[in-house]
């Protein structure tokens, strides 16, 4: 298939290669007005839209079929395969990539693929050489950036330094933060098995860490929390706590439900249960009231199983999660695998005979799909209302059934939402997020030993 030439100025240029994507947009908007017969222009800007979780690239679709597009429509729609999780997106690509071999935007889309898929060292030696091949010079370096968090902070830090000496992104905070911990371990092992007290943490599961000195933390679960986080919410407590300051960053973290970043100080604490020391412990002031701070259970190179029906957390090494998987009779559980994003569980889920990929969110309300992943999948939706804070709110809802290992999910009222999660703008995501409801409703262990999730019958 004929591939034009992309018709971009200096300063376009500049802007794609630096990822500032709402100029570049602003200006590939104007240009396909001056260039309506250039669907190869159109295409390169849906590979954008999707890569930033934008369902305008549904229209987009519309309209090169509409011109009688068959090629760029289609591989767009492959494109949103991928970044859904699309288990048999990976065939159709390959099969694409024959067929298009000179394909910049394909070859850079099997890259990531490659990446996400644990080929960490070939991605390493190719990225130069993939660098030059597409006008979005920024997107495989933040791609390995994203992916090396999973390995070691050296290895993050090495690629964020990248992104900041050619002034792409500044990521200041995670500069310092990395900065602080390149030669510490990610994660932290236990020795032993043993129960600690199961908390409730609003909508999520929460578990007690009793400190040194005494103080007792109640800390929810969440598998969303970014890069292994252990973060209080309360600054005053936080400086309660006996340990050496490692550092303080100013303005150095935001969420969303905050009005305006805050100052965010790590220390490293010794707790007595479960038994660590010098366990890094961040702590600013976010307003959360439901818990004291939320940790990511990935921190433990151990397995959490979370029972919330008997309110039991029960944290497994090696051999006592082995004893304990040989314990379950064969039709009360099911295993699940998971891969790792940046600190973040993806699992696989069939909806509608479809196999994608779902983030697991403690931290959300029940079940979301995103727009690109509602349409691809054909799920139905329905308009309807939502109450928030005494308010009520517009929202399309959706029912449907999720097959998650053996076991299937029903889903009533789920939500569909505009944005992707898990999307950290190169290309991956995912069709939607389970919440906290559907960890209730299972004995859920975390198994990191062999990447997987055990989810049981009560």
């Amino acid at each position: 298939h004929h591939q034009e030439k992309l018709p971009f100025d200096e300063p376009t240029l500049t802007a794609l290669n630096k990822g500032d994507i709402r100029y570049a947009i602003t200006k590939i908007d104007s240009l396909m007005t001056v260039y309506p017969e250039n669907d190869y222009l159109r295409y390169f800007y849906g590979t954008i839209l999707i890569n930033n979780g934008s369902e305008k690239v549904i229209n987009l679709i519309d309209t090169l079929k509409s011109h009688g597009d068959t090629v760029y429509s289609g591989l767009l729609e492959l494109h949103i395969d991928i970044m859904i999780g699309d288990k048999s997106a990976k065939a159709k690509l390959e099969r694409k990539l024959k067929e298009y071999p000179n394909n910049n935007e394909l070859i850079l889309l099997d890259w990531i693929a490659r990446l996400d898929n644990g080929e960490f060292e070939y991605a390493e030696s190719t990225l130069n050489e993939i660098r030059k091949l597409t006008p979005l010079k920024y997107l495989p370096l933040l791609a390995i950036y994203y992916h090396s968090y999973d390995r070691d902070y050296k290895t993050a830090l090495k690629y964020l330094s990248v992104l900041r000496n050619e002034s792409i992104f500044k990521m200041d905070k995670d500069f310092k933060r990395l900065s602080f911990l390149q030669d510490r371990n990610i994660h932290y092992g236990f020795d032993s098995s043993f129960t600690v007290k199961y908390e409730h943490c609003g909508a999520q599961p929460g578990m007690q860490f009793l400190t040194g000195n005494g103080i007792s933390l109640k800390m929810g679960f969440d598998t969303r929390t970014n890069g292994y986080g252990f973060t209080i919410h309360k600054k005053s407590l936080g400086d309660c706590l006996e340990g050496k300051q490692f550092y303080n960053i100013e303005k150095g973290i935001q969420y969303n439900y905050m009005s305006g970043p805050a100052d965010v100080t790590g220390k490293l604490v010794n707790f007595k249960i479960p038994y660590v020391e010098n366990f890094l412990v961040e702590y600013f002031d976010g307003g959360l009231t439901i818990a004291d701070g939320v940790f990511s259970p990935l921190l433990f190179n151990a397995a959490v199983t979370i029972n919330s029906k008997d309110e039991i957390v029960t944290i497994h090494n090696k051999e006592s999660l082995a004893k304990y998987i040989n314990g379950l009779s064969q039709e009360d559980y099911t295993v699940v695998p998971y891969r790792v994003r940046k600190g973040w569980m993806f699992v696989p889920c069939e909806i509608h005979g479809k196999k994608v990929e779902m983030i697991v969110e403690t931290g959300s309300r029940d079940v979301n799909f995103n727009a690109l992943a509602v349409k691809r999948l054909g799920i139905e939706t329905y308009e309807s209302s939502l109450k928030w804070r005494g308010e009520d709110y517009p929202v399309t809802k959706l029912d449907t059934e999720i097959k998650i290992g053996n076991f299937t999910y029903t889903v009533t009222g789920g939500l569909k939402s505009k944005f992707v999660l898990g999307n950290l703008g190169y290309g991956l995501g995912t069709a939607g997020d389970i919440g906290p409801d559907f960890i209730r409703n299972y004995i859920f262990t975390i198994d990191p030993f062999n990447s997987q999730i055990i989810l049981e019958k009560y």
